[in-house]
Parts: structure tokens; sequence; C-alpha cells
């Protein structure tokens, strides 16, 4: 199972717990795989954060990418892991190859 995210590495973003969600994904399917597409200012941080939930091998942390369409189509779930979005363009443009999609329950998100 690939699981992925796409959003600048940012507090707001709360991928921190996206990757203690992944620890417990783990547990449950050792081989699923979280594709984090992005960068910003807290991947030392969070590459650090994955490294002592023991999940290194379970997460890719790709940058940023000018192919973020190409990839979407190879993962089973889309994640949006953020505490406030006005309007979630990337849940949107996974939607678009068909990949199921996890998010808040805030407004925005559910339309």
């Amino acid at each position: 199972m690939t699981i992925g995210i796409v959003a600048v590495l940012r507090e707001e973003k709360d991928h921190a717990t996206l990757l203690r969600a992944m620890r417990l994904v783990v547990d449950e399917v050792p081989e699923a795989h979280l594709l984090v597409i992005g960068d910003g200012p807290l991947r030392p941080g969070l590459e650090e954060l994955a490294r002592r939930l023991g999940i290194t091998g379970n997460v890719t942390f790709a940058g940023s990418r000018s192919d973020v369409a190409a990839l979407l189509p190879a993962l089973d779930v889309a994640v949006l892991s953020s505490t406030t979005e006005c309007f979630p363009i990337a849940v949107l443009e996974a939607m678009r190859p068909g990949c199921r999609s996890s998010a808040p329950r805030w407004a925005a998100c559910r339309r």
C-alpha cells in the first residue's frame, strides 16, 4: 500500500501527525509506504522524527517535484493532514487519477 501527501513541509500541514499515524499503519501493514512530496523548513526535523519512529524504510521524502501529476496514480491513498486549508487543491488533484483520499472533516474537505 502506498500512501502519499503533496504539501510544503510547514507546521500547518502537520506532517508530524501523519508520520506518527504511519508508525501505526506500519505496525499493521509492514509493507506500507509513505511518499512525502514537497519540501520546506521542517524537512530535517521530520526526517529525524521518521528515524525516531523507526519508519525510515517506509517513508520517502521526495522533495519538491515538477512531475506530481505523474506520481499520483501510483498512490493507493492521498492524505491531507493540514490543520487548516482554505481550498484543498491536493485532494482535488489526487481525485483526478482515481486515488482515494483521506482528509480532516472540515467543511472545505467535506465538499
